[in-house]
């Protein structure tokens, strides 16, 4: 039996695949967000589902809404749920698939802001590109480790909304310029703070004359 139409469907714009369908159902005012695992048949104009009537009137209803208005519920969402966590993220909305960006403490508040902006109606997907401090951190160390001129010196890093510190003693200037510029190069490193010092080396004192010497002579 015909319950509805297919309105447009929905894609994981990661890999672009269709993830589900929202379709207008003839006994209900609003869409519904159909996964795409109940369709069991696709064929020229139809669409047929493994489901019941029931079970496709129990979804929860597809709302349109206007993106900016979409971009503000995420914000006061996530704002709400941890506004030191998910301070100054870059948050945007095309057409009701919402896209993260910036940082995030850990890998843990990445999945978690995805659920999070998932939660709101009109949100039709998430594309997640929120980098962890932790994820960047493991980043710098493992470019640090796998250079020739930083592999073997203990260096501590930090990171904080993609704000990198390193710390530690080097043995010479060289290596804390050649430490902070292989840091700036891994991608997401907003800047780099670097606090490296450098060891001081001990000289050794030789005994040599002084150059001039008052010198007398005896007349006999």
């Amino acid at each position: 039996h015909r319950v509805g139409e297919v309105d447009h469907v929905i894609l994981n714009p990661t890999h672009e695949k269709i993830t589900h369908l929202v379709i207008d159902l003839f006994d209900s005012p609003h869409p519904v967000i159909v996964p795409i695992d109940w369709v069991e048949e696709i064929g020229d104009g139809y669409v047929n589902l493994k489901r019941t009537r029931q079970e496709l009137q129990d979804l929860p209803p597809y709302t349109r809404q206007d993106d900016d208005e979409i971009a503000g519920a995420v914000q006061s969402a996530l704002q709400h749920a941890g506004a030191e966590t998910f301070h100054g993220l870059d948050l945007q909305v095309d057409r009701g698939l919402v896209r993260l960006g910036g940082t995030t403490p850990t890998h843990a508040d990445k999945v978690e802001a995805e659920r999070i902006a998932r939660t709101i109606p009109g949100v039709v997907g998430v594309k997640n590109e929120l980098l962890p401090d932790t994820d960047l951190m493991a980043r710098v160390i493992d470019a640090l480790t796998h250079d020739p001129h930083t592999g073997q010196v203990p260096i501590e890093v930090s990171s904080v909304n993609g704000i990198v510190t390193l710390r530690g003693e080097v043995e010479s200037a060289s290596v804390k310029a050649a430490a902070e510029q292989i840091a700036r190069q891994v991608p997401g490193v907003e800047l780099v703070i670097d606090e490296l010092t450098v060891r001081p080396h001990e000289g050794k004192v030789d005994d040599i004359a002084p150059a001039s010497q008052n010198v007398s002579i005896r007349r006999e």
